[in-house]
């Protein structure tokens, strides 16, 4: 038998604890640069990503205000100047945020607009494009009645609107070097950049493949919307980066051998709460601590409680609710969307039949997002627990967001087929998204839901309130059913009934409540309206 000398083994054996002890003592170095390295990178990539969303999301909502007082004006006579006219103008740029100026154009010249008329017209000159959509585009428009602001100016039919570009690009930028643009059609032309880089450069740069890239000198984000034809871009210099990560570098060597055990837990902490959520949401399925609440919708004419819409609620094992506002968003980004929605499918299907054997004529509105409109599976497991439970026409309803239509070709077919089987669709809180109404009048909708906003301006004599009155008489123009939500006040109630819109909910006719709360609602109203009937004289 060979014998291993005890020098040679207690050689191997001092190699071995000094590598393991070395691998203890680098490996939590290594593995929290890396992974500060990683987050560092998400961070800057989330930072620009956020301020191209927000980018993105002002200019379509500029783009829809502009499209809406183009749609509002193309009634009154072509490039008309009358007193009428000129009242419009000056009601649409106070109520519309981002509108500076509304005007008629008569042979490329402005003849007069909410600041009053001009007797021999201002020439706008040739303009820099066309958009699809037949609107003619000026960019940095120096108006003589507003000098030292820069403009924006579209045009169609003869009418013109002004948008200033800093209502979009005000916003905190940490450093002097980011490059900021927002870009529209195909091929695409600069509406504003501001920052040291062109955005072409930046719009052409082969590595922009799959909405961000990571340059030599910075990183860069992109945002489209194909249905807005707009293009958000932001480039941030990598030197903060770097200058972040040797900081971080020279906290992280000299205490590696002590902290390293502690920067492996901090990693796995953090780690664990930002995959939490979304865990914590799929548990929550499973232990069915998701139900649903419903707050009543109401005839404006009769008062009478005719449907109502499904509102999902979570309430955790340790009796704390949780906002929809909240986890949402998160089952959104981490794909749990589809789950929640075919528990609400369930739920709503379940309570159906109670409530349609209360009143035949009710019907329930249940929340879709674009992952649900955009796919077949929670359209096909909704209309086939219609035709197993035998339910008639419109006894449920789908309600989408304008949010929700990123791909408006695929949500005009998923819509078509609920049509096909008698299940209408309502667009909700219209007015905050990204679409206008003319676009959405494309998808075949049913019902119009009115947002909130706009009607607690009613009240307050907001100059939002300006802009309700056009949008219940286009509703009216595209045959469209109207709902207003959040009505709190008689006279909110009132002014809606008055103007034509049907059907209301809010806390004036009751907050989001239990099935059984709801089934005994209808119970009274039941009783209440036999009462009524015996009473009538024959």
């Amino acid at each position: 038998m060979n014998h291993i000398p005890a020098a040679e083994l207690m050689r191997k054996s001092l190699i071995l604890a000094c590598v393991l002890g070395f691998t203890a003592l680098t490996a939590p170095i290594a593995a929290s640069l890396y992974w500060a390295s990683h987050e560092a990178l998400r961070a800057e990539l989330d930072y620009a990503g956020s301020l191209a969303d927000e980018m993105l999301r002002r200019s379509a909502a500029a783009r829809q205000q502009i499209y809406l007082a183009l749609d509002t004006l193309r009634g009154a006579a072509r490039a008309d100047c009358s007193d009428a006219t000129l009242a419009l103008m000056r009601e649409l740029t106070m109520g519309l945020s981002y509108l500076k100026d509304v005007g008629a154009v008569r042979e490329g010249r402005l003849v007069c607009s909410s600041m009053g008329q001009y007797r021999n017209g201002i020439a706008l000159g040739p303009s820099d494009v066309q958009v699809s959509s037949g609107v003619q585009v000026w960019r940095d428009v120096v108006l003589p009645y507003a000098p030292g602001l820069h403009l924006n100016v579209f045009e169609r039919d003869g009418w013109m609107v002004a948008v200033h570009p800093d209502f979009v690009f005000d916003l905190a930028l940490h450093d002097q070097e980011t490059t900021v643009a927002v870009l529209i059609g195909s091929p695409p032309l600069i509406l504003q950049s501001r920052g040291p880089i062109e955005p072409l450069q930046l719009m052409n740069d082969p590595a922009l493949t799959a909405g961000h890239a990571e340059l030599p000198d910075h990183l860069l984000v992109r945002r489209h919307s194909a249905q807005n034809n707009l293009t958000a871009l932001v480039a941030i210099s990598r030197v903060g980066l770097r200058e972040r990560m040797q900081r971080q570098a020279l906290i992280l060597l000299p205490l590696g051998a002590v902290a390293g055990l502690l920067l492996v837990a901090a990693v796995a902490l953090a780690t664990h709460r930002r995959l939490s959520l979304p865990g914590e949401i799929r548990l929550g399925l499973k232990r069915q601590e998701f139900h649903l609440h419903y707050q009543p919708v109401v005839d404006l004419r009769t008062g009478r409680c005719v449907g109502a819409e499904a509102l999902l609620r979570w309430r955790r094992p340790e009796g704390l609710p949780m906002s929809p506002d909240l986890f949402i968003p998160a089952a959104e980004r981490s794909g749990m969307i589809r789950a929640i929605t075919a528990h609400v499918i369930d739920n709503a299907l379940k309570d159906l039949p109670a409530l349609l054997a209360m009143q035949s004529d009710f019907h329930l509105g249940i929340n879709f997002s674009a992952q649900d409109l955009e796919a077949d599976g929670s359209i096909t497991q909704l209309l086939r627990g219609l035709r197993a439970m035998k339910a008639p026409a419109g006894s449920l309803v789908v309600e989408i967001t304008e949010r929700n239509v990123t791909d408006a070709k695929a949500a005009a077919k998923q819509i078509a087929r609920l049509h096909d089987h008698g299940v209408p669709v309502a667009v909700d809180d219209f007015g905050t998204g990204h679409s206008s109404l003319s676009v959405l009048a494309g998808l075949e909708l049913d019902i119009l839901k009115i947002d909130k906003s706009f009607v607690d301006a009613i009240d307050a004599q907001a100059a939002a309130s300006l802009v309700l009155p056009h949008i219940i008489d286009m509703a009216k123009t595209l045959s469209l059913s109207m709902i207003a939500e959040g009505v709190e006040t008689e006279t909110q109630a009132d002014y809606l009934r008055e103007r034509g819109v049907q059907l209301a909910q809010g806390w004036l006719y009751g907050k989001p409540m239990p099935l059984e709360d709801l089934l005994e609602l209808l119970r009274t109203q039941g009783r209440a309206w036999a009462t009524r009937g015996r009473s009538l004289p024959a």
